[in-house]
């Protein structure tokens, strides 16, 4: 296995990457048909996007929910407090 020192034990340490994060040169080389014996039955590196597309539903719902209250109630549309789970 690759050595290395693990920046972040947890979501508490994780700190999402800024612009500035990435260098002024970055050169990058796939390798073809390279094996991978760590990988999960071909599997990629997956982090945030799975997790953050589950927000998407739940604007959506609450787009809808604003949306019936504003035609129920005769556009009124005001705030209201959706909690997410």
């Amino acid at each position: 296995r690759p050595k290395g020192k693990l920046f972040t034990a947890g979501p508490g340490t994780y700190k999402i990457p800024a612009f500035n994060d990435v260098p002024e040169q970055f050169n990058v080389s796939l390798l073809e048909d390279a094996s991978n014996p760590f990988a999960v039955h071909s599997s990629k590196a997956v982090g945030e996007p799975p997790f953050f597309l589950g927000c998407s539903a739940f604007y959506a719902l609450k787009d809808a929910v604003r949306a019936a209250r504003g035609e129920k109630f005769h556009g009124d549309d005001k705030y209201f407090e959706l909690r997410m789970p």
